[in-house]
């Protein structure tokens, strides 16, 4: 139990800690200030600090064997991803020409006055990918020279397998599974191996897996700081972590829950509001950008979520009040028109060109099922996730005994696998198989912390079905 109540609170200090540093970090960035290298650490502390006593599931005691072991195999994987993550840069493309790129160029100077990101004749590859990553690596490269920022990657493997394992052991109160998912977590073939979207590889991908395992852990075990500081933190790690978080507030929307709901919409608007002002900014440096746009729309959001809530709470969530909220959300939303071509105008880069195939989506419909297998294919089939989306499949008889929290859980995890197949149907390439290589094993890996907590909740709902219906036929002879 001690070590349950222990790594909760850690946990929950870091993910506390890391939204304080990337507020405070773009806020300065916004302001054209440089960003302390001490702000990293003292913002953990702050999260230390706030991370109070957090609730401790009763969970039975996992064999001390099966403890020892777990700890012995994570403690080899993390020192060999250590080893190659110090041992050399990035070796793939995204990693060295943009992530690593720009956070040489913040660790030489933390701020963005300098010609590589306010010089649009400066080649930046990628200038709408979020800073958070390369705002890390260079602040601990900072306090603990070179190449020690790259000591990020093996720390986001700690906690993205300790997150898993202390929400697992909440949501599920079993010790021993809480155990081996966190072990299934930290040794994922996709995830440890040296390719591109490994863990360091350089991509942002690890960093935005952590995000929304802490989103998916705040779902299932209701906690809001977990679900806001997973929100925040998505939107400024990758492109994809903007959609990501706002299907969060959308099934926090469904699952009934104020707090859960305000939580989401908070950490999403909040880093929307923090981080797209500044990739702008960078996607049209040397221009005159309007600031109050985004904020405008944000703001505009933020309202129609609170109003939509409100009329469905007001109508007691039935059919009819959802019908309401969804009419409410619209006409609020129809105010936020007037910010939207200054908030739009001169947008590039990755989502911005998926936006601008909306429009295509009937005639590429029909690409829909190619993704679909293609998602099996490395999902299921290749072995780089071993059993980690099998394990829902296995589970779904057991999914009418989960929890409205585990239900929710899984809404989360349908909605990512339905929005990773968006950038393929949308794709303007013909032949899809070379872009289902290269980006579906880096996508499916967002959700591989979702599908191992739904998969270890099913598997506690089915061991308890068993244990009851021995119980049950123990009583009758």
């Amino acid at each position: 139990m001690t070590v349950v109540f222990s790594g909760q609170r850690l946990v929950l200090a870091a993910s506390l800690g890391l939204a304080l540093f990337a507020v405070v970090a773009h806020g300065c960035l916004l302001a054209g200030l440089a960003v302390s290298p001490w702000l990293l650490p003292m913002a953990l502390l702050a999260g230390a600090i706030a991370a109070r006593r957090p609730p401790v599931a009763s969970a039975d005691d996992a064999p001390r064997a099966l403890r020892w072991v777990v700890v012995l195999m994570l403690l080899f994987v993390l020192a060999a991803v250590t080893y190659g993550a110090l041992a050399t840069p990035s070796r793939h493309w995204d990693g060295a020409v943009a992530w690593d790129t720009t956070a040489r160029c913040l660790a030489d100077q933390l701020s963005l006055e300098q010609p590589y990101f306010r010089d649009a004749a400066v080649f930046a590859h990628s200038r709408d990918y979020p800073l958070l990553q390369p705002l890390l690596m260079a602040s601990l490269e900072r306090l603990v020279g070179a190449p020690g920022g790259r000591l990020v990657f093996p720390a986001i493997l700690a906690l993205f397998a300790l997150s898993v394992g202390v929400a697992a052991a909440r949501a599920t109160r079993h010790s021993a599974l809480a155990w081996l998912l966190s072990l299934a977590a930290g040794t994922t073939p996709a995830l440890v191996s040296p390719t591109n979207g490994g863990i360091d590889s350089g991509y942002g991908d690890a960093l935005l897996l952590l995000c929304t395992t802490t989103m998916a852990a705040g779902l299932l075990v209701a906690d809001w700081r977990w679900l806001a500081s997973g929100a925040l933190l998505a939107v400024m790690s990758k492109p994809e972590g903007l959609v990501y978080a706002g299907a969060a507030a959308l099934v926090a929307f469904c699952m009934q829950e104020r707090r859960l709901l305000m939580a989401a919409a908070g950490g999403w608007l909040l880093g929307a509001g923090l981080w797209l002002p500044l990739q702008r900014e960078l996607q049209q440096p040397g221009m005159a950008i309007d600031r109050w746009a985004v904020p405008g729309a944000v703001l505009t959001v933020a309202v129609a979520i609170v109003i939509a809530e409100g009329v469905a709470r007001w109508f007691g969530w039935r059919a009819r009040g959802r019908i309401a909220a969804v009419v409410a959300v619209l006409a609020v939303l129809l105010l936020a028109l007037p910010f939207l071509p200054s908030a739009s105008s001169g947008a590039h880069g990755a989502m911005a060109a998926y936006l601008g195939r909306l429009g295509t989506w009937p005639q590429q419909l029909p690409r829909l099922w190619e993704s679909l297998l293609g998602t099996v294919r490395f999902g299921l089939l290749r072995g780089g996730f071993t059993l980690a989306f099998w394990l829902p499949l296995l589970g779904l008889p057991w999914l009418p005994r989960l929890s409205a929290q585990g239900r929710g859980l899984c809404a989360f995890l349908l909605l990512g696998v339905l929005i990773v197949q968006v950038p393929f149907v949308l794709s303007p390439v013909a032949d899809l198989q070379q872009p289902l290589r290269s980006s579906m094993p880096r996508l499916l890996l967002h959700w591989l912390g979702a599908a191992l907590l739904l998969g270890g909740v099913l598997l506690a709902a089915g061991s308890r079905r068993s244990a009851e219906a021995e119980a049950h036929g123990e009583r009758a002879a």
